[in-house]
């Protein structure tokens, strides 16, 4: 569900040139506008996902570490399909239990006895087929969490404005109605 804001990386970058603060504090507005996104998806996280499988170890499930490895990333990234380096703003699920309660299953039709793992695939899409937690989630809020990331991109143009203005250097960067979701 890529969605590109024309202006994002630009204003990221004039604000790293800036100010320092001003940077961290405009990345973390933009992580509190997907709080819609992540508390759902911790919602949809059963409390035990498939019986038998532990709590413990790297790829044990617990309902609260798969809930903490729901989070929010900005990085600087090549995303396919734009020309280089560009911003990418992404909800991710760093906990590898976690990651398997939601997506296993999703790369094909598992049937048992041919192909391992087809037990666990059959006991978690009790809770529904792959993408159970994540993907359902961004669908569901999609909307607001899109009205959100634009309104804390304007906000992140106006403050930048401001400062240059408080700088002395006159003009707008990048004038309220320019950044834009395509």
């Amino acid at each position: 569900m890529a969605q590109r804001i024309i202006g994002l990386s630009e204003s990221m970058e004039i604000l790293r040139g800036m100010d320092k603060e001003l940077l961290k504090h405009a990345q973390k507005e933009l992580k509190k506008t997907v709080q819609p996104i992540i508390m759902d998806a911790r919602a949809r996280l059963p409390e035990v996902a498939a019986s038998g499988w532990s709590k413990t170890g790297r790829v044990g499930y617990s309902r609260g570490k798969a809930s903490r490895g729901i989070r929010a990333q900005i990085k600087r990234d090549r995303v396919q399909g734009f020309s280089g380096r560009t911003m990418m703003f992404q909800v991710v699920q760093n906990n590898p239990g976690g990651a398997i309660y939601d997506n296993a299953g999703s790369r094909g039709n598992y049937t048992a006895p041919t192909q391992r793992g087809a037990g666990l695939v059959s006991a978690l899409n009790k809770h529904g087929k792959a993408q159970r937690a994540l993907w359902p989630a961004a669908v569901k809020n999609r909307g607001a969490v899109q009205k959100a990331i634009k309104q804390a991109s304007f906000d992140m143009a106006d403050t930048i404005n401001l400062q240059l203005q408080l700088m002395g250097r006159g003009g707008r960067v990048r004038p309220r109605g320019s950044l834009h979701m395509r």
